[in-house]
């Protein structure tokens, strides 16, 4: 049917179905972009508690380095020390 040809009633009520289409799909879009925030936030939390875990574990690790290279200082200092008297 020709526009010129619908009856103000038949153009409100396209005009209405259209408007009625596009809340429908800005609705799904915005749940879509809500999905996809929530998706990416959690996404985000998990990488983030393995990135202080894994801090933790090197900072453990440094701190046993450190320990183990005095511990080696003093034994290489003590050897030469008995090598000088010995």
């Amino acid at each position: 049917m020709d526009e010129k040809s619908k009856s103000p009633i038949e153009l409100m009520a396209d005009l209405l179905a259209t408007m009625t289409a596009r809340a429908v799909e800005a609705e799904r879009q915005r749940d879509e972009a809500q999905k996809s925030s929530d998706e990416w936030y959690q996404h985000w939390q998990d990488k983030d508690a393995a990135l202080k875990e894994a801090e933790a574990k090197l900072a453990d690790e440094i701190a046993e380095h450190q320990a183990t290279r005095q511990q080696l200082r003093e034994a290489l200092k003590n050897q030469e020390g008995d090598q000088e008297n010995g």
